[in-house]
């Protein structure tokens, strides 16, 4: 029923997760078979496997990036070929586990057997990575960024942006140059953009261009470094979720 791919680690502690988890899993009545990725078993090719096998769920077991590249890894296969998503995160505080309501592994295993299923809006980072939550590019200093939402351009000055997976862009810190869309956001919003900290603004297509290139980090790990561009794209996968933060589709 479920396929598991677990992040790799240490063998002691790797050994002893695995071990628990079974049996969690079967005392729930969800076992199914767990797989390891590691350096000769991508997380791509042990999908592959999967699929031939006839699992439909691909559950991801680990840290949120490990959850992301198997995320990511679905999203390059086509939608009538992709599986649902479970997820088992192990960060503490992990946001992905806090998005689909699973805080811990018996939150993540009971929803699992219950299987409510959501659609998940995703930002695709040209084009082979996918977050589900948030990317982050920070500076200590402020930096001037060249940033395109859709049509419309704006320059700003700012020490932190956040790039959500529904296509919000969140800018900090943020002093706008005398740009028309500038000007104009001001107005829509109501005040002078110069003197807001944060700005919000939300689109399909972003693209962040900087002088000096910069990081867009998920997870402790880069993602790409501007320029770079992001495209949101909506109910991109199912997941199983505890909770109807997304938009629930039952089966």
């Amino acid at each position: 029923m479920y396929y598991y791919i677990l992040e790799a680690q240490p063998p002691r502690s790797s050994q002893r997760f695995r071990e628990r988890l079974t049996d969690l899993a079967t005392d729930v009545g969800i076992a199914g078979e767990m797989v390891v990725q590691s350096a000769l078993k991508t997380v791509s090719d042990l999908i592959d496997v999967g699929v031939k096998k006839g699992y439909t769920t691909i559950v991801a077991v680990g840290s949120d990036a490990h959850i992301t590249r198997v995320i990511s890894a679905l999203m390059q296969r086509k939608a009538t070929d992709r599986p649902v998503l479970g997820a088992v995160p192990t960060d503490n505080e992990s946001p992905i586990g806090a998005m689909i309501g699973v805080p811990t592994l018996r939150h993540a295993l009971q929803a699992l057997k219950l299987r409510h299923l959501a659609y998940a809006t995703l930002v695709a980072i040209e084009p082979t990575k996918f977050i589900l939550t948030s990317a982050t590019i920070t500076a200590k200093k402020p930096v001037l960024f060249d940033i395109t939402v859709d049509t419309a351009s704006l320059e700003v000055l700012a020490t932190h942006l956040t790039v959500t997976g529904d296509g919000t862009l969140e800018i900090r810190n943020a002093r706008a140059e005398g740009t028309s869309f500038g000007r104009g956001f001001a107005w829509l919003v109501g005040a002078t953009l110069e003197k807001r900290a944060t700005s919000l603004l939300h689109g399909r297509r972003i693209r962040i261009g900087s002088a000096a290139s910069l990081p867009l980090v998920y997870a402790h790990e880069t993602m790409a470094r501007t320029p770079v561009v992001l495209e949101r794209e909506r109910r991109a996968l199912k997941i199983v979720v505890a909770r109807a933060n997304l938009s629930v589709d039952e089966e």
